[in-house]
C-alpha cells in the first residue's frame, strides 16, 4: 500500500479519528475523507506525507488547532478544513506553501485574524480561492481582507466577495 497515491472516501458516515497509519503510504498524492463522521485532531504524522496535494477534511467533527507542520506539504495544493471545530489561529506557514491553490478553511472556531502574508499570495498562479469566516461585518469572526468567500458563523451563510 506504499504506492496508494489517492484515497477518495467522501460521504461514508465513517466514524473515529484520522488513522496515523496514513502517513506510512509515502505516495498518497490525494486524502479525502470529507463528509463523515470523523472526530479528534488531525494528526501530526499526516504532516509528513510530502506527496500530498490535496487534503480534503471538511465536513466532519474536527477539534484542535490547525498546526504550523502544515508547511511541510510543500506540494499542498489544495485544502478543504471546513465546517469543523477547529480551533486556534491561521498558521503563517499554510500562506507559504508556492503550490497552494485553494483554502477552505470556513465554518471552524478560528480566532484572530487571517494573517496578511495570505494575501500576499493571492492571484492566478497563486493562492486563488481563500475561504474564511469573515462575517458578520460588524463584527468578523476572523476578518480577512482579501477572501473570495466570506462566511457567517452565525447564519452559516457564505458569500462569494469581489475581487481584491
Amino acid at each position: 500500500l506504499t504506492s496508494l497515491q489517492e484515497i477518495w472516501l467522501n460521504v461514508n458516515a465513517f466514524t473515529g479519528t484520522v488513522p496515523t497509519e496514513l502517513a506510512s503510504i509515502s505516495e498518497l498524492a490525494s486524502l479525502r475523507l470529507a463528509e463523515n463522521d470523523i472526530n479528534g485532531t488531525i494528526p501530526e504524522e499526516l504532516y509528513s506525507l510530502t506527496s500530498l496535494t490535496r487534503l480534503d477534511l471538511q465536513q466532519n467533527r474536527l477539534t484542535g488547532t490547525f498546526s504550523t507542520n502544515i508547511g511541510n506539504l510543500e506540494n499542498l495544493r489544495v485544502i478543504r478544513l471546513s465546517r469543523n471545530g477547529l480551533t486556534g489561529t491561521f498558521p503563517v506557514e499554510l500562506a507559504q506553501l508556492a503550490e497552494l491553490r485553494l483554502a477552505w478553511l470556513h465554518l471552524n472556531l478560528f480566532n484572530g485574524s487571517v494573517p496578511s502574508v495570505y494575501c500576499d499570495n493571492r492571484g492566478i498562479g497563486a493562492l486563488e480561492f481563500l475561504s474564511s469566516d469573515c462575517g458578520p461585518i460588524t463584527a468578523p469572526s476572523t476578518p480577512c481582507i482579501c477572501c473570495t468567500n466570506c462566511c457567517d458563523r452565525t447564519t452559516r451563510v457564505c458569500l462569494l466577495q469581489g475581487d481584491t
